[in-house]
């Protein structure tokens, strides 16, 4: 008897699971699904140039107004994350910017240092 009473419980288990895991899925942009055929094959050429063309156009480029703005905004105590918030910029990207700028990554130690000695007068 055991036996089945443990049979059950595991067929109940089974039941209760629900379908696609537990983890909580977050919505996502809406996206259009078309199947590509040789009739529709230019509207599906027109729609990935304007999504490409979009994308170009939202893309923020270094500028080198932003040492100053890096600058002041670590002298302040705030992070590459804030700064990258207020530029609408990936972190990645500002990262990648002090990597390949010398004088952005300057700016960003220069204001650091600025804030701690600030701190240390206080």
């Amino acid at each position: 008897m055991s036996a089945k009473k443990k049979s059950k419980k595991k067929t109940k288990k089974k039941a209760a699971k629900k379908p696609g895991g537990s983890r909580k899925k977050f919505p996502t942009s809406p996206r259009i699904y078309t199947k590509v055929t040789p009739a529709n094959i230019e509207s599906v050429r027109e729609l990935m140039a304007l999504k490409m063309e979009m994308n170009s156009l939202t893309k923020v480029k270094y500028s080198p107004s932003y040492v100053a703005m890096m600058k002041a905004h670590a002298s302040e105590g705030k992070d590459m994350m804030e700064f990258a918030h207020l530029v609408k910029i990936s972190r990645d990207t500002v990262r990648e910017w002090a990597r390949r700028h010398p004088a952005f990554s300057e700016a960003i130690v220069e204001g650091q240092i600025y804030f701690i000695e600030s701190l240390r007068q206080d």
